[in-house]
């Protein structure tokens, strides 16, 4: 038998006392106590529990479980096919958005956006067929860059599997001059000498209509976000506090640019 109580137990250490207690009935494995996210745990955990640790249903990139693995965080590795992005064409899609010299603009820094790919079947536990799975995809928009084929190549791929898809929006893709003066104003204000151009539009697209410039800037590290273990140190939090403080009274309140 193999024992999973679906990541229900909240503190580590009453899982490792029911570990200890299912020991001495030799169970195949012990399944997802925990919450994924705290690596740290699953380590701690299995290296104190006498029977094998199982877990990845809740795992949803590669990268992830590298994490886990490089971590030694389990025994047995449980990756589930509809959660880690297991449609095959979609995983097409994305590496021909990041690859596809027409999908790029060497201007950008990275010069390309990612195919990026959620899946959401309103399940509690992760072993359980759902009665309805959402997938939903989402491409941030550069300027000059027609997604159209990756958008058509997507509803063939629905329409061959049965499934229904439906385009919620097509938005418009912001470019705001790295010599601008809004971008001049950010760099004054941060005390940076030199902008970058990206690709990730934050929610600005959402406001196109109305907003025909866009910056990007906070404190921290762009490459902590959007990673398992993203974090933000206290000291450069206060520092973005004062830096959102004077741009908005600079561009807002004052109207400069």
């Amino acid at each position: 038998f193999a024992f999973d109580p679906h990541a229900k137990i909240f503190e580590p250490i009453r899982a490792l006392q029911l570990a200890n207690a299912l020991a001495p009935y030799d169970p195949l494995f012990y399944e997802e106590p925990l919450r994924p996210e705290h690596i740290p745990a699953w380590t701690s955990l299995k290296s104190q529990m006498q029977v094998p640790l199982a877990t990845g249903e809740s795992l949803y990139a590669r990268f992830e479980f590298l994490n886990l693995m490089s971590n030694q965080g389990a025994d047995i590795i449980q990756p589930d096919i509809c959660v880690c992005g297991g449609l095959l064409e979609m995983k097409k899609i994305n590496e021909l958005a990041l690859n596809a010299k027409r999908y790029r603009n060497d201007e950008f820094d990275p010069p390309h956006s990612e195919w990026s790919i959620s899946i959401n079947d309103h399940n509690v536990a992760m072993n359980i067929s759902p009665v309805q799975s959402v997938c939903r995809i989402s491409y941030r928009l550069m300027p000059g860059v027609d997604v159209t084929p990756l958008v058509e190549r997507t509803r063939k791929a629905a329409q061959k599997h049965g499934l229904k898809c439906t385009v919620l929006g097509m938005g418009q893709g912001i470019y705001t001059a790295p010599d601008s003066p809004l971008v001049q104003t950010a760099l004054k204000i941060t005390g940076k000498r030199k902008p970058r151009t990206v690709p990730y539009g934050t929610d600005g697209v959402a406001y196109v209509e109305r907003m025909k410039q866009l910056v990007v800037l906070g404190p921290g590290d762009i490459a902590q976000a959007h990673t398992v273990d993203e974090w933000i140190e206290t000291e450069q939090l206060n520092k973005g506090v004062d830096v959102y403080r004077r741009f908005i009274e600079h561009v807002c309140v004052k109207g400069l640019s």
